[in-house]
């Protein structure tokens, strides 16, 4: 759920297996914008006004779309596998998408206008993203399929940690 700063809610998801995004506005929910070869919207983050809505295209791939000012458009075609599950934008407005990878390149990060690749070390899907002063969490699966925990602070990403006896981590707040 996104709320934008004139009071709009945004919600993302699957309706009949197309990814849509709704959107609440004067006391009413709209039908709901089919987001070209979307399947699946699974987060929502906003910046300087513009919505990215990012989840899983139709061709099981990771996908991600752009709303400024009345409309939807796709994209840049970030190299993810099967899908974007999480983003946030960092306290320097730092934009940062995360999901299942290509060869530990499990999260891409937007800043100035570009997106760079990041490796995480035995990465093999990051579920969930937090961001506060101090710096950027991550968490999800390794690549022996158990749950691992990553932070970075300033510009360096840990190598991680596994937690014992915990399949996949889902949430951090």
């Amino acid at each position: 759920i996104l709320l934008d700063a004139k009071g709009r809610i945004y919600t993302g998801g699957i309706s009949s297996s197309t990814g849509k995004v709704w959107m609440y506005n004067d006391g009413q929910w709209n039908r709901g914008q089919e987001l070209t070869n979307a399947r699946e919207i699974n987060t929502l983050c906003m910046y300087k006004d513009v919505v990215y809505a990012a989840g899983k295209k139709s061709d099981n791939t990771g996908g991600l779309w752009l709303f400024q000012g009345d409309s939807w458009k796709i994209g840049d075609n970030l190299k993810f596998s099967t899908a974007i599950y999480a983003s946030t934008v960092d306290s320097n407005g730092v934009i940062y998408l995360a999901g299942a990878g290509i060869e530990n390149k499990v999260m891409w990060e937007n800043s100035q206008g570009y997106w760079n690749a990041i490796e995480l070390k035995e990465g093999l899907a990051i579920y969930t993203l937090f961001s506060d002063k101090k710096g950027l969490y991550a968490a999800g699966w390794n690549k022996q399929r158990k749950g691992r925990f990553w932070y970075k602070a300033k510009k360096e990403w840990n190598e991680g940690t596994d937690i014992k006896s915990c399949f996949v981590i889902r949430s951090i707040s």
